[in-house]
């Protein structure tokens, strides 16, 4: 456990502290609090602003300075300047505010096709440093500094915009919470079709209509610009279709990467719906890994991607589909640097489904039902070996994170590749 004073000083904290001390000080005036305790919160403000202005203390608690909690530091700073504009001390906190943001975008967000996107590999950080910047907007007094704002907003809700399910929920990529799938009835919900494959991001998006009534939404993840909430989910699949999501990315559980066992697992390649070995957890550098490309046509698309290994393994995947209706082919393939060792070493396609979704083998099919749900979804496999398991317990699946350290019961299926080709094909579709 750390230290109970670790975030007395931590490097977010004291930029929260800091706005909290701002908001106090303006409540304190508004309530014609005698000018002595006025002073004691301002000079608390002053020098915690000075501690935020300093070099040393940028992203203090972090192994880089390019970080959304430096992002934190400098929103504190332009607050300091609105409330106090016309002394020294506002002006070089809004001064050195604007220029490490004006950093921050150039090493942090990037621009792929008509979005801007933030590397941290998680959408829910993508969310929030957006609402950082909005916030950073309504403090902004330069011109330059309000246009390059704009700019990046605009492009970083366009992504998000994208990148949700028609529900409003999104995929919990990285480390971000999800939200359960509810019992109710599905809703037609008419869309507009799109399919959008970031190379440089390393994102696969596609939305589609099946049967001119239900959405589906696809989304599919190699990036590899950051290592901050960055999991082994390279090549990861996620499904929604008419308001469930069917194939989910199982979240994370807490910050604790290397010591909870929950952690741990939520964060590696087994956890996500992707092909892996039974090698062990070796992580290794994700920067420059993965690799992300496709196109797309007014009725289909074609996604392509690898990521390697520690051990020099190399898995590729290639997953087809169209547009108007949902059925979708995942073929995925394992290369060694080498030959295959010997004996075989066993590999799986795994698959974790959301919650009210319970699988049922048939064969090389799986048919994933839904609760108060009038769809089936099938997995079609290229091989029998399947086996399917929920709950805690199980060493390749059955659970999900929710909330910060919640978990949730869920089923996973998975199937054995040969070892005679490391190759296994997926088909997915819509059983009415």
């Amino acid at each position: 456990m750390p230290p109970k004073d670790r975030y007395v000083w931590y490097d977010h904290g004291v930029a929260e502290r800091q706005l909290a001390l701002i908001f106090m000080l303006v409540t304190l005036r508004d309530y014609g609090v005698h000018d002595r305790w006025m002073y004691r919160v301002l000079e608390a403000v002053c020098c915690q602003a000075k501690l935020l202005m300093s070099d040393v203390f940028y992203a203090r608690n972090q192994s880089t300075p390019w970080h959304n909690h430096a992002w934190y530091q400098d929103l504190a700073l332009l607050a300091t300047y609105r409330l106090l504009p016309g002394l020294p001390l506002g002006l070089s906190a809004r001064a050195i505010a604007e220029q490490r943001l004006m950093q921050q975008f150039d090493h942090l967000v990037i621009s792929d096709g008509p979005f801007h996107i933030f590397v941290e590999n998680s959408i829910a950080y993508h969310l929030g440093v957006s609402r950082i910047l909005v916030l950073c907007r309504q403090l902004a007094t330069s011109e330059t500094f309000d246009a390059a704002l704009q700019r990046i907003v605009s492009g970083m809700q366009a992504f998000a915009d994208a990148f949700r399910f028609p529900d409003g929920r999104c995929s919990a990529q990285g480390d971000t919470f999800r939200l359960p799938n509810s019992a109710s009835p599905p809703r037609s919900t008419p869309t507009d079709t799109y399919a959008f494959v970031l190379p440089h991001a390393g994102y696969g998006i596609v939305r589609g209509i099946h049967g001119d009534r239900y959405a589906f939404h696809l989304v599919t993840y190699a990036t590899a610009l950051s290592r901050t909430h960055k999991h082994d989910d390279d090549l990861h699949v996620t499904l929604w279709y008419a308001d469930r999501e069917w194939l989910i990315d199982p979240s994370f559980y807490s910050h604790d990467y290397h010591s909870d066992h929950h952690a741990c697992w939520l964060r590696s390649r087994p956890a996500h719906n992707v092909a892996y070995l039974d090698l062990p957890a070796e992580r290794g550098d994700c920067i420059g890994r993965g690799r992300l490309e496709g196109i797309s046509t007014a009725d289909r698309f074609r996604i392509a991607g690898e990521t390697q290994h520690t051990t020099g393994v190399r898995f590729c995947r290639t997953i087809v589909g169209q547009l108007k209706t949902l059925d979708v082919e995942i073929h995925d393939a394992i290369f060694w640097p080498d030959q295959p060792p010997q004996p075989p070493r066993p590999a799986y396609v795994a698959f974790h489904c959301g919650e009210t979704i319970v699988p049922r083998i048939d064969g090389r099919i799986v048919r994933l039902e839904a609760a108060g749900h009038p769809h089936r979804l099938c997995l079609e496999f290229s091989h029998d070996a399947i086996e399917c398991c929920c709950g805690q317990g199980h060493a390749w699946g059955g659970i999900s994170g929710l909330g910060f350290r919640q978990l949730s019961d869920i089923w996973s299926v998975r199937c054995r590749i040969p070892e005679s080709s490391y190759v296994l094909q997926t088909r997915i579709f819509v059983e009415s």
